[in-house]
């Protein structure tokens, strides 16, 4: 993701936005809240056992909080302002899970064609719709769909969680997972 991102006509503008964070927050603060995201990335990516080169480092935390910065300080650039409200990622909680919930929804994504992962998600309907969305140009999908997908992915754990059953076998209980079928 940050691979492709450093391509991207933006990203200049991306890298002075880290800059000027480095600038008016600590290096330490800014280091702590990435860390904060990556970790929580971790655990809400744990479930499904796998995760990307990209996935594991914090240079896609530091990128997304970056351009999350970029566009809070130049609102009339967004695009989308209604599906992508401009505020500031070192103090706003719900850009703060956005910027995991798309890493979320990224890592999964890329990983649409790994059998072990569709068999653990093949009865998450709502799921399946997006490992089946046809990307965009240059493979990716928009932002906003990377942030819904993350967000139905993390109630997917949650769901295999609550709704178990526990099988006696022999000696030993052993829970079985009962997927939920989210409805639209």
């Amino acid at each position: 993701m940050v691979a492709d991102g450093l391509a991207h006509e933006s990203s200049p503008q991306y890298a002075y936005s880290l800059k000027e964070l480095f600038e008016k927050y600590s290096e330490y603060r800014i280091h702590e809240l990435a860390k904060s995201l990556h970790n929580d990335l971790l655990s809400k990516i744990k479930f499904f056992e796998i995760i990307s080169e990209y996935g594991l480092s914090l240079s896609w935390v530091y990128w997304d909080i970056a351009k999350q910065y970029y566009f809070y300080k130049n609102p009339h650039l967004q695009k989308s302002p209604i599906l992508y409200p401009p505020k500031n990622p070192m103090e706003d909680k719900n850009i703060q899970e956005e910027i995991v919930l798309r890493q979320l929804g990224w890592e999964i994504f890329r990983q649409r064609e790994n059998e072990e992962l569709l068999k653990k998600i093949s009865n998450e309907k709502i799921v399946m719709d997006y490992i089946k969305k046809t990307p965009k140009e240059g493979g990716q999908l928009r932002s906003w769909d990377y942030k819904n997908f993350g967000g139905f992915l993390s109630t997917v754990e949650i769901s295999f969680k609550i709704n178990r059953k526990v099988v006696t076998n022999g000696f030993t209980e052993v829970a079985e997972w009962i997927p939920v079928q989210f409805k639209k």
